[in-house]
């Protein structure tokens, strides 16, 4: 992890929690195991500092929309959230219960890929001579409002193994923000939303979508996203627009 990164509430950067790995890798590989095999977050790990950021290109900053929160974790605790992501992604990209229409935050996946997809939908719409409707839609607040007992009845949907599920309902649980801004410091417990700066967040989110862009194989309509960004796109002959 960047050294230059800013810690969070514990104040250990990243370069301090490596030298203590060096000093006792068996403790933290321990601590680790043992978070993995029983499906447990310390909840110490759960406090995030909330930066809040400007938007660039805002014409009114006194609108509290004008800004962005970022997230600052403890490092220790986001070690923890990458190991049982790459678990987690192992998991349902073997096991074929990801939608491959999403393509934010998604190994191999990029925004050409996006592209690539989209103009697939339109050249062959053209050549069967009908009309390609595009709809372009963003969730506003999506991160901010992903609902968590939905992001876990998904999970349990997709029969994700027993340690998986425990880790994200122990991660999605009892958790708070402190948020410091102007001298002024407020700590809030938060009950919904993926922090923006974790590592679970954009494959919570992932989930959380997921069953929308399944609709799309039911439906005479073609649906993909790039995390909260959605395009719909649907062909029709010139004569039932």
């Amino acid at each position: 992890m960047n050294p230059k990164k800013a810690p969070g509430e514990d104040g250990m950067t990243s370069d301090i929690c490596y030298e203590s790995y060096k000093t006792t890798p068996s403790i933290l590989l321990a601590i680790y195991n043992k978070c993995l095999e029983i499906g447990y977050f310390p909840k110490i790990w759960k406090k995030a500092i909330i930066k809040i950021i400007p938007k660039p290109g805002k014409v009114d900053y006194t609108v509290p929309k004008a800004y962005r929160p970022i997230g600052l974790l403890p490092v220790f605790g986001k070690i923890l959230e990458k190991l049982f992501v790459g678990r987690l992604l192992w998991q349902l990209e073997r096991e074929g219960k990801f939608s491959n229409r999403q393509y934010g935050f998604m190994p191999q996946r990029s925004t050409e890929d996006a592209l690539y997809d989209i103009m697939t939908v339109m050249k062959q719409g053209i050549k069967e001579k009908k009309i390609v409707v595009m709809v372009s839609l963003d969730i506003e607040g999506a991160f901010d409002n992903a609902w968590w007992p939905q992001i876990i009845k998904e999970i349990q949907r997709k029969n994700v193994n027993i340690h998986n599920l425990r880790l994200i309902t122990s991660y999605l649980s009892s958790r708070s923000v402190i948020v410091k801004y102007a001298g002024a410091i407020a700590t809030k417990p938060t009950t919904k939303g993926c922090i923006q700066g974790s590592t679970c967040g954009p494959i919570l989110w992932n989930i959380l979508l997921d069953p929308l862009l399944e609709l799309s194989s039911d439906m005479d309509v073609h649906l993909q996203a790039f995390a909260d960004d959605i395009l719909s796109s649907q062909k029709e002959t010139q004569q039932k627009m």
